[in-house]
């Protein structure tokens, strides 16, 4: 008996460990044991079709430990976001062929960001889940309800809170990816953008932004001395445009694309000097539109509607 002693201590202590680990999730279950001729039965794929972009911000191990949970359970990782799962032309985005084929599609995170996966799944109108759920599932081994692990959309500058999302819950399992996009909200929907998009690779996540929010009709330019020209040769020809989207301080786009060359007197206006000097144009200044910025659209994205500036 007190050669077996040290040995019961030792696997007392194993299952504990294995207890702990078990309970990462408070709200998940145990999974049965099941053995078939002495040998556990292998876990379902309880991902399959599935695909996830994985977006932490603080906990990097809880973030390996849930790709992995996924990528053992079937599931897809969208290791660069999920533009990846789009093929762009002019204004339109449309599913590729191999993600016409998937099914739940979702963000992992830890919390609210401002990151850009964060922010495609809000332009994408995807869930935005806690890791928990994915624990939740493997642990109960099944799909569980999702709506509860619902992060909220972000901090709102312009009414100083948390703001939730206003997302129609709907089963994880039998969901379509392609009726998720379809369904999805479109805040720039009908409107055409013109969008300085300029020579910064930053801008890129932004265009696709722009884009997954559904504009009828999108042109980049390189500028805003560009913009300015762009919408007064438009004006000619009588096309309208709704939307200018500029990169940097709206003010300061502004004064390039909308200000005037003369004074309200006639008179030329004193040359400026410094990098506006060079911004300046002395044709018509075009009609007014909307203007947005990137943090514009970050802010519209968390509200859920297009905001002012």
């Amino acid at each position: 008996d007190d050669e077996e002693t040290p040995v019961l201590t030792r696997l007392s202590k194993r299952r504990s460990v294995v207890a702990r680990e078990d309970s990462v999730d408070p709200l998940a279950l145990p999974i049965p044991s099941t053995h078939s001729g002495g040998r556990a039965k292998k876990p379902a794929a309880l991902f399959t079709q599935m695909a996830f972009a994985v977006s932490y911000v603080k906990h990097e191990q809880d973030r390996d430990n849930v790709t992995k949970l996924i990528l053992d359970n079937g599931g897809r990782i969208l290791q660069d976001g999920f533009d990846t799962l789009f093929d762009v032309a002019d204004a339109d985005l449309s599913l590729s062929s191999t993600a016409n084929t998937l099914g739940f599609t979702a963000l992992i995170a830890d919390e609210h960001s401002r990151k850009a996966k964060y922010m495609q799944a809000l332009a994408l109108g995807l869930p935005c889940i806690s890791g928990r759920w994915i624990t939740a599932c493997v642990t109960k081994n099944t799909i569980v309800d999702w709506s509860p692990y619902l992060l909220c959309a972000g901090q709102s500058s312009f009414f100083g809170a948390h703001m939730s999302r206003s997302l129609q819950p709907y089963p994880a399992t039998g969901a379509a990816l392609t009726d998720t996009f379809a369904t999805r909200q479109k805040m720039l929907d009908g409107k055409s953008v013109l969008l300085v998009a300029g020579r910064n690779e930053k801008r890129k996540p932004y265009v696709f932004l722009t884009r997954a929010l559904g504009p009828s009709r999108l042109e980049q330019v390189a500028d805003n001395v560009t913009a300015r020209k762009k919408l007064a040769e438009s004006e000619t020809e009588g096309q309208q445009w709704d939307v200018l989207y500029v990169e940097g301080n709206i003010d300061n786009a502004e004064a390039v694309v909308f200000g005037s060359a003369t004074t309200s007197s006639g008179s030329s206006r004193k040359r400026k000097r410094g990098p506006a000097a060079a911004e300046e144009d002395p044709s018509p200044a075009p009609k007014k539109i909307r203007m947005i910025n990137d943090e514009t659209m970050v802010q519209s994205l968390i509200v859920g509607h297009l905001l002012d500036e």
